[in-house]
Formats: C-alpha cells, structure tokens, sequence
C-alpha cells in the first residue's frame, strides 16, 4: 500500500449522483497517481465495497466515506463522514430513511415538470440511477433524452436549481442527527466546502459543528480562493480540527471538479491529511484491518 503522495477525499461515484462505477472511479485515481482516495457519496455507502475491492487490487487505499445533507441558519450544510463502518445498524436506518425521502420527492419534481410541458416517467429516472440513489442529475439526464433540454446544466438553470421552478426541496437529517450519524458509526465528521455557504456567522457556525463531534473542516476545495484556504486554516488550527480536502468529483466531463485536483490543476491534498484522519478514528491505513 502506498504511504505517501497526493490524496483526494471527496468523490462521487454512480452509487449516487456520479458518472463512473466505484471501480472504475478507483481505477481512474491509480490512473492519475493518486494514492488514496475516498469515496464520500451522497446518503448512501453502497459503492464502499467494490471501491475498496478495485482499491486492494490496484494500490489505492480508498477510505470508507460518505456526505450527508442537512442545514444551519434556514441554508444547506453538508457533512463528511470518513471511516464509517458501512454495516453500523443505525447508519443503515438513517440511510434507509433517507432514502426512501429522496424516492418521494422524485414524483413530485416530475409533477412540477409536466406542469411546465416537460414529460418525463419515474421509469426513466429510475434508469439513469441504475442501482444507486435517486437524486436531481437523473431527473436531468432523462430530461435530455426526452430532448426537454440539451445539456444537464440546462435542466438544473432552467428547471432543478433551488430557485427554479420544478425545485422540490429535500429532507434532510438534523445537523445534531447527521453528525451523531457519522460518529456513531465509528467515523470522523467533517464540514464540507464551507466556501459555499458565504454567512457572516461561519465560525458560530463551526462552533456548534464543533460542540456536536465534528472534527474536521474541508479546508481544501476547488472553488476555495486561497484567502478563504488560509481562513479556513486558520479556523481550523485553532479548533484543533483535521484540515481535509477533496474535489467534489463526479465526472470528468465537469471539468471544474476533476479528480485530485481544482479548476487550475492546483488542489493538492497531502498524505498527511489522512494520517490525521485515521488517528482521529483510530485506524491502521494498512488493509487488512481498515474499515
């Protein structure tokens, strides 16, 4: 197993709204020389074992994750969860629930949409995500097959933002909820890209991240300037707080978020990153006993 190079620790695979399969996703990070990754899907840990599979067969340590929704002050928060135990009978609960919330909320966006004269079944949806979560990126795949829109960042402008007209919003899990949801399950929580927020009251914010179990905050982001990287540094220094990173990878065709790296090629997250991790949750990197 590696013990040193470059890392990435927030990718999405077809498990929930990515476009490569955990194996092929791992396959492309050995591609790249990148050491380890982790592979933090949205609500859903389905894509951990063949990720890790293609990970012991190909070299790459590939760090058992997930990112969960929730909300701070009425605005979207996200959560990391690294080193989760995939089989925790409570993470499974909260995941099933959510689960099926994100199964509900599919009718309703379709409604709204055939409202507007753009007719798209849930069998079609349901395709695109093939066996993984059902979220908006299938809704707007299959609306490009039925030629409502010609491209997916249509269909999200025009139709599936949150301030668009066929937006539904979704259920979330409780921010004391969704970090007692990592922890419990043996993992190390983390807010995600706190540069999309954009609040004044950030470090309140982190506080109360802080005073849940969170223990890290992704400091790294392509989308970071680096005045907000060095704040984030900062904040997290002083909070004793793992300074993560990673690129919000979905699919090579977003070039703004490709993996291991940010929009110039200048995201590089250090090794050392996730030994501080692994110390958090108190795991050997080596692969016969990492979760």
């Amino acid at each position: 197993m590696p013990v040193g190079g470059m890392i990435d620790l927030h990718t999405h695979t077809s498990a929930s709204d990515g476009t490569m399969s955990p194996s092929e996703l791992v396959a492309h990070a050995a591609e790249i020389g990148l050491a380890a990754i982790s592979i933090t899907d949205h609500d859903t840990v389905d894509g951990l074992e063949e990720g890790q599979a293609a990970g012991d067969e190909l070299g790459v340590i590939v760090v058992p994750g997930l990112e969960l929704s929730t909300e701070y002050g009425g605005a979207s928060l996200h959560l990391l969860g690294y080193f989760v135990d995939p089989d925790h009978n409570q993470l499974a609960e909260r995941l099933l629930w959510l689960r099926e919330q994100r199964r509900l909320r599919v009718p309703k966006m379709l409604k709204s949409l055939a409202a507007l004269g753009c007719l798209v079944t849930e069998e079609e949806v349901r395709l695109k995500a093939a066996n993984g979560v059902v979220g908006r990126p299938h809704v707007a795949l299959a609306m490009v097959d039925r030629g409502h829109v010609s491209s997916t960042k249509e269909a999200f402008d025009e139709y599936l933002d949150s301030s668009a007209p066929a937006y539904v919003p979704k259920s979330k899990l409780s921010m004391p909820d969704a970090v007692s949801a990592i922890v419990e399950a043996g993992g190390v929580a983390v807010m995600a890209h706190p540069g999309l927020r954009n609040d004044e009251d950030l470090d309140e914010c982190i506080d109360e991240l802080v005073a849940c179990g969170v223990e890290g905050l992704e400091c790294f982001y392509p989308i970071h300037s680096p005045e907000q990287v060095a704040d984030y540094l900062a904040k997290a220094e002083v909070r004793s707080l793992v300074p993560t990173g990673g690129s919000d990878f979905h699919s090579t065709t977003k070039q703004s978020l490709r993996l291991g790296s940010g929009i110039d090629n200048n995201l590089e997250i250090e090794f050392s990153v996730l030994d501080m991790l692994a110390d958090r949750a108190g795991v050997d990197l080596q692969p016969s006993n990492r979760r």
